[in-house]
C-alpha cells in the first residue's frame, strides 16, 4: 500500500513539473508617422516602457486573473513584441513630400501648412487602408503569430494604436476561424449530397482567408461573399484543411484585442457593423470563445472614435432575429471606453497613451471589468441567479472596483 501511494505521489509531482504554464504574448502595433529609423527606435522604447504597467494591471486584477489568465494557467510574457510596419510606407511618403515642395512656391503659407500637416498625420492611415498595402502587413503579422503557435502553442493579445488598429481589425476579419464552411456553402444552395461529401473532407471552422485562398469564394467589402467556381468546388474544397492551417490563426490562440486612439469606425464606415453578417460572425466568435475586444480612447483625443454603444444585448438580439442564429455567451465581450480624461491638450492627446502608462493601463483594466460586467453581471442581477460561479464574478468585480477607485480623504472639521 505504501509503495502504491509513493508511486501516486511521484506521478503527481512529475506531472506538476511538466505542466508548464502557457505564455500570452502582447503585440503592440504603432500608428501613423513612424516611418523612419528614429521613430522605429522611439516606438520600441515606448513599448518596452508601457508593457510592464499593462502586464501588472492584468496580473493584479481579480477578474482578469480568473477569466483571462485562468488562475495562473496563462502567464503574460515579460518581453513584449513591437510590431513595426512604418518602413513600408516610407517610399510613398517621400514621393508625396517631394510633390508637396512644388506647391510652396505659389501656395499661401496657411494652405501649405495644412497640406503638410495632413500629409504627415494622415498619409500612413490612408496608405494602409489600400488592399495591396494592407495584405503584406497582415501576412507579416500572421507569420509571427503562426510561428509561435506552431512552436510553443503561445496565446496572443493585440494592441493597435491609431492606424495600427486598422491592421488589428483586418487581422480579425480575415484570420479568425469564425466561419463554418459547410453552413457557408449550404446558404449558397450547394446540395446536401455534396455537403455530406465535403463534411467528410473537412468539417471544422475556417476564416475569410481560408475561403479566399482555397479558391472557394471571393469577399466583397460590403460583407458579402460570392462563390468563385461551382464546377471546381469539390476540387478546391479538398485543399480546405491545409489552407486553413496556413491562412487562419489557430482556434483559441487569440485571447484579446485592445484598440486605442482608434478611428477605425470612421475609416471603416462602409463596413456597417449593425447589419454586416461578417460582423455577426466576428461578434459571435468573440463572445463564445472567452475573448475580449475593447477600445480605449482619451476624451481629448480627436481621432479616438467609439467602436460600440455598449448596448450589446440589443445588438445580439437583433443579429439573432435577423439571421436566425444563436449566440451562446462564454465570458467573451465587446466594450468601448472613450470617456477617459487624460488632462492632455487636444493636439497631443492622440499620442499620449504611450506617455501615460499608469492611466492607460488602469483604463484598460477598467474597460475589461466594465465590459465583462455589462455582459454578464447585469444578466446575473436581472435573473437573480444563485449560480456560485456567477456570484464569484460579481464579488471579483466589486473587489476590482475597490482597487481602481481612488479613496477619498475624509476631512474632519472641528466644531468650535
Amino acid at each position: 500500500m505504501k509503495r502504491f501511494l509513493a508511486i501516486i505521489i511521484f506521478m503527481l509531482v512529475f506531472l506538476q513539473g511538466t505542466c508548464k504554464a502557457q505564455d500570452v504574448n502582447f503585440i503592440y502595433i504603432h500608428g501613423t508617422n513612424d516611418n523612419n529609423y528614429a521613430k522605429k527606435q522611439e516606438f520600441s522604447k515606448s513599448v518596452a516602457e508601457l508593457h510592464p504597467y499593462i502586464k501588472k494591471a492584468f496580473e493584479n486584477d481579480p477578474l482578469a486573473k480568473k477569466h483571462f489568465l485562468r488562475d495562473g494557467y496563462y502567464v503574460i510574457d515579460s518581453e513584449p513584441i513591437a510590431f513595426y510596419w512604418g518602413d513600408r510606407s516610407k517610399e510613398d511618403l517621400n514621393l508625396m513630400v517631394d510633390w508637396l515642395d512644388i506647391t510652396k512656391f505659389f501656395s499661401p503659407k496657411l494652405a501649405q501648412s495644412v497640406r503638410s500637416t495632413l500629409t504627415y498625420t494622415l498619409h500612413d492611415a490612408i496608405w494602409i487602408q489600400k488592399y495591396n498595402n494592407m495584405r503584406p502587413v497582415v501576412r507579416n503579422l500572421h507569420s509571427i503569430i503562426n510561428y509561435s503557435v506552431d512552436q510553443n502553442e503561445d496565446k496572443f493579445v493585440l494592441f493597435g494604436h491609431s492606424a495600427g488598429s486598422f491592421i488589428t481589425f483586418e487581422y480579425l476579419l480575415y484570420k479568425l476561424p469564425m466561419i463554418d464552411p459547410i453552413d457557408f456553402l449550404r446558404q449558397r444552395k450547394v446540395s446536401e449530397a455534396r455537403l455530406m461529401e465535403y463534411k467528410k473532407i473537412y468539417s471544422k471552422n475556417t476564416c475569410v482567408d481560408g475561403l479566399l485562398l482555397s479558391g472557394i469564394a471571393n469577399y466583397l467589402r460590403d460583407g458579402s461573399f460570392v462563390l468563385v467556381d461551382r464546377d471546381h468546388l469539390t476540387e478546391n474544397y479538398k485543399n480546405m484543411a491545409n489552407v486553413t492551417k496556413d491562412a487562419c490563426v489557430a482556434d483559441g490562440s487569440l485571447k484579446g484585442i485592445v484598440l486605442f486612439g482608434t478611428p477605425v469606425t470612421l475609416f471603416y464606415s462602409g463596413f456597417n457593423m449593425s447589419s454586416s453578417k461578417l460582423y455577426l460572425h466576428l461578434l459571435k466568435y468573440i463572445i463564445e470563445n472567452n475573448m475580449f475586444l475593447i477600445s480605449v480612447n482619451y476624451a481629448e483625443d480627436p481621432l479616438g472614435f467609439p467602436i460600440s454603444t455598449n448596448d450589446n444585448y440589443d445588438l445580439i438580439a437583433t443579429f439573432q432575429d435577423k439571421y436566425d442564429c444563436t449566440i451562446k455567451p462564454n465570458h467573451g465581450f465587446l466594450y468601448d471606453k472613450s470617456n477617459i480624461r487624460s488632462n492632455k491638450f487636444v493636439a497631443s492627446a492622440h499620442t499620449s497613451y504611450w506617455k501615460t502608462p499608469k492611466l492607460f493601463s488602469k483604463s484598460i483594466i477598467e474597460a475589461y471589468n466594465e465590459g465583462y460586467g455589462s455582459y454578464y453581471v447585469n444578466a446575473i442581477r436581472k435573473k437573480e441567479t444563485s449560480d456560485s460561479d456567477a456570484i464569484t464574478d460579481l464579488e471579483l468585480l466589486q473587489e476590482s472596483k475597490k482597487l481602481y477607485t481612488p479613496q477619498r480623504k475624509r476631512i474632519f472639521i472641528r466644531a468650535r
